[in-house]
């Protein structure tokens, strides 16, 4: 069953992955000189953290392993990124990029990420729930350690053996938090907000004043801490349930595939021609916000159809009943 405070948490963190890739392609402008990635790193940076948590937070106790429908929902989304990009690239560009195409849009590598993830969770379920968690959180945290420092710069950035392990790794503690954490106490939520005030100031601190780059550091130990903390606090709030708000939740994951060809528009047609001469700050948020509602627009109109039709092709192909028994052996 959908929790609707988790749903909540899904939206915002879309729209700050959006955030995060608005600021980026400014000529002659560093990300530091926008407003929000200055005083909202860890948040802006941090953002696909949580969506790898949630999705640990809620396969760690599945007794289904079918992951037909997914693959089929994720090669429909391939075959409507690849004709939109055509069409929008089409109009953008003087070239269709075809060979980047064949991967997906930009950061499809955490989709591919996931898939990897979906087809060994039986494997890492079954770690989850049988391990000593003592034992498990300290293996944890020692492989995410190493990883911190023997990482590529790209680390968060492209579907890579580090990024793949970071993203196990999370999906280990979203799983792990469903089990055995939760807070009961006023003094434990007010013990961990203290925690996340700390470590969102100190982020942005390290982010000003250092060479520490969050931006291709995504994955990194700083954003971790700061996103479990606060996962630990949503989840332990008492349970809602919003149909609408569970329905935008769900289209979020077509707000991250295919926002980048919105943006792709917005600086065509509107950044070059219509925002240029507006104060950088309103420009970015003005094209955050076009992007969000318009891929949001997007997303609405074409989950249901997607997930009807992912069901109906794994239903008629029978690919969901030989997933389902290839695991249940």
């Amino acid at each position: 069953m959908k929790n609707t405070n988790i749903e909540i948490l899904r939206i915002i963190m879309s729209f700050f992955v959006i955030l995060l890739h608005q600021a980026g392609p400014f000529d002659n402008y560093s990300y530091n000189d926008i407003w929000y990635f200055k005083y909202f790193c860890p948040w802006v940076t941090g953002a696909k953290i949580f969506f790898i948590l949630i999705t640990g937070y809620f396969k760690v106790n599945t007794k289904n392993y079918n992951n037909g429908v997914f693959v089929i929902n994720i090669s429909i989304s391939w075959l409507l990124n690849f004709g939109f990009a055509c069409l929008v690239y089409s109009f953008t560009r003087d070239a269709i990029p075809f060979k980047s195409l064949l991967l997906g849009g930009r950061d499809w590598w955490y989709i591919w990420a996931l898939l990897v993830i979906q087809i060994i969770m039986p494997v890492l379920n079954k770690i989850i729930n049988n391990f000593n968690k003592y034992y498990l959180l300290l293996c944890i945290v020692i492989l995410y350690l190493l990883l911190e420092f023997t990482s590529n710069y790209l680390y968060g950035q492209i579907f890579g053996i580090t990024n793949l392990f970071a993203m196990i790794l999370l999906y280990c503690i979203g799983g792990m938090i469903r089990n055995h954490v939760e807070l009961y106490f006023k003094y434990q939520y007010l013990i961990i907000f203290l925690n996340v005030i700390l470590l969102w100031v100190a982020i942005d601190a390290i982010n000003m004043f250092t060479k520490y780059d969050f931006v291709y550091k995504q994955l990194g130990v700083p954003n971790a801490l700061f996103s479990v903390e606060v996962f630990i606090i949503v989840t332990s709030f008492r349970r809602t349930k919003n149909e609408f708000i569970n329905y935008l939740g769900s289209s979020m994951l077509y707000v991250y595939l295919y926002h980048y060809l919105i943006q792709e528009l917005n600086s065509k047609y509107i950044y070059s021609k219509i925002l240029d001469n507006l104060n950088l700050q309103l420009q970015v948020n003005i094209l955050a916000l076009i992007t969000l509602f318009a891929t949001l627009v997007v997303a609405l109109l074409i989950t249901k159809p997607i997930d009807y039709l992912s069901k109906f092709i794994a239903r008629k192909t029978k690919i969901d009943k030989v997933t389902f028994s290839i695991y249940q052996k």
